[in-house]
């Protein structure tokens, strides 16, 4: 959680968490002086704008803030009974920016007699903390982290969480309604900039303005800057986030590969799991460097072991064509689901579900399944599950039944898809004009698509292309022609 100023400099920096009433909770030190302030999610680079200040006590040091578009998971606040001394704890928070960290120690007092009511714990904290959860065994809330006595021996204090309830209860009850003058956390009160600035700020400021989110206008030089300064620092983020950059994979063409792979390995090695599965990718394809199948290999394994969908597909395409390994349809079944589970949204891993669903590779024929993933991939615009799922339709096979309206639907997507407009389909879409099956019968529009399935390498129409071009007249086919040569060019 990052303060801003007037300027969008950072003027400060603390931890917050979410909770299940769907608030952000800190400590309002954090927030009180701020004319902006963000939030980016650990670990992520998604970046968010407090939207307002819901409720605060500035005697017991609390904000609750409402942030449109925050998806996360929420802490569960403990209301029974609270900690006793000598209770096991955790402080989760963001120490000098240190994201995510998470300290263990014992609760050494309950001070009720003091206000606002503080629970003192040993687990370490450092500023960065501020506004971060305790949290007790059951990983329920117990307190809200706020200070540390400096100089002192493990002299750290939360807020006890009944603090936050009674804020809550104001809420509810409509004594602490959302208030016009903290929208967007706007303060009059001018406060000093912390200087230098933290890691987590760098990185969550760099982050910001090199993708323009957290209300910040874009400005890719002055974000490449911090995420170079903070490298190193606060994980492997800023190099993962760097090595797109400067490989012109995100954020415009940063103009050296060479440099986005050397960042690319070193945020691998320090566990990107994103990093990992984008190495494994130029290894198995030599991408700026040789290829290397035991590389791609071990990294796409590393990645898709934490999940990743990217390293999941490479460790499919690997065991089912035996590239570097032996070749195992079973294992490469397993890894293509995982990879279609996830967040790619380009169709591969479907359409090679599909195929082995149809063909029985590593599984019996199914083709109730293999319907599944074509579909799934045709929804995602994938133009061979397209071109596959026209087919279909058109003769009524593999378990579907014919129906030249969907035919022609996803016939069409795929003969005139915009990166990879697939000649089987185009033939197929000559055939139903020639002989009105499905479409209204059309010699132009036949011999247009023949014509251009012929062009992509589809001899065996050539014969068919012949019976539709005798039917024309001479105008209308030097009509079709520029059409035609029109088309060529798009694609």
């Amino acid at each position: 959680m990052i303060a801003l100023d007037g300027n969008d400099d950072p003027i400060g920096q603390g931890s917050g968490f979410v909770t299940t009433d769907g608030y952000v909770v800190t400590n309002h030190h954090v927030v009180e002086h701020s004319v902006r302030t963000m939030i980016r999610a650990v670990g992520t680079d998604d970046i968010f704008v407090v939207d307002a200040v819901v409720a605060e006590s500035r005697k017991n040091d609390l904000s609750l803030l409402s942030v449109k578009g925050l998806n996360l998971p929420g802490l569960t606040i403990a209301r029974d009974a609270g900690p006793s001394i000598a209770d096991t704890i955790y402080a989760v928070g963001n120490p000098l920016g240190a994201e995510g960290t998470f300290s263990e120690g014992i609760v050494s007092s309950l001070r009720k007699n003091i206000t606002p009511s503080q629970i003192q714990f040993t687990a370490p904290i450092s500023p960065g903390s501020s506004g971060g959860p305790l949290l007790n065994e059951q990983g329920e809330v117990v307190g809200i982290v706020t200070q540390q006595i400096i100089g002192g021996q493990n002299l750290n204090f939360a807020v006890a969480v009944s603090h936050y309830d009674e804020l809550l209860g104001g809420i509810k009850s409509g004594l602490n309604a959302p208030n016009p003058k903290f929208r967007g956390i706007v303060r009059s009160k001018p406060a000093k900039k912390e200087s230098p600035m933290e890691p987590g700020q760098l990185l969550t400021l760099g982050l910001a303005y090199l993708t323009g989110k957290g209300g910040l206008e874009q400005d890719i030089e002055r974000g490449v800057r911090y995420l170079e300064e903070v490298k190193g620092k606060a994980g492997g983020l800023a190099y993962d986030v760097l090595s797109m950059y400067y490989c012109g994979y995100n954020y415009g063409d940063g103009g050296d590969f060479e440099k986005g792979i050397e960042y690319l390995k070193v945020a691998a090695e320090m566990g990107s799991a994103s990093s990992q599965a984008f190495l494994s990718t130029h290894y198995f394809s030599g991408t700026g460097m040789e290829t290397d199948l035991d590389a791609a290999y071990e990294w796409a394994l590393k990645a898709a072991t934490q999940g990743d969908e990217l390293g999941a597909r490479v460790l499919g395409e690997m065991f089912l064509n035996g590239l570097g390994i032996s070749a195992d349809h079973a294992a490469a079944l397993k890894w293509f689901e995982l990879a279609a589970s996830g967040d790619l949204d380009d169709g591969a891993s479907e359409f090679r579900l599909f195929q082995m669903y149809r063909q029985g590779l590593g599984t019996p024929v199914d083709d109730a399944k293999a319907l599944k993933w074509s579909k799934a991939g045709a929804e995602l615009g994938h133009a061979m599950c397209l071109s596959e799922l026209g087919r279909m339709y058109f003769v009524g096979s593999h378990g579907v039944e014919r129906d030249f309206a969907l035919a022609s639907s996803y016939l069409m997507k795929a003969a005139d898809h915009e990166t990879d407009p697939q000649p089987p389909a185009q033939a197929t879409l000559g055939h139903m004009y020639l002989n009105g099956r499905g479409l209204p019968q059309d010699d132009g529009m036949a011999y247009f698509w023949l014509s251009i399935a012929v062009a992509n390498g589809m001899e065996p129409v050539e014969e068919v292309l012949e019976k539709a071009t005798a039917r024309l007249t001479p105008e209308r086919r030097a009509s079709e022609d520029k059409l035609i040569r029109k088309w060529l060019a798009k694609h």
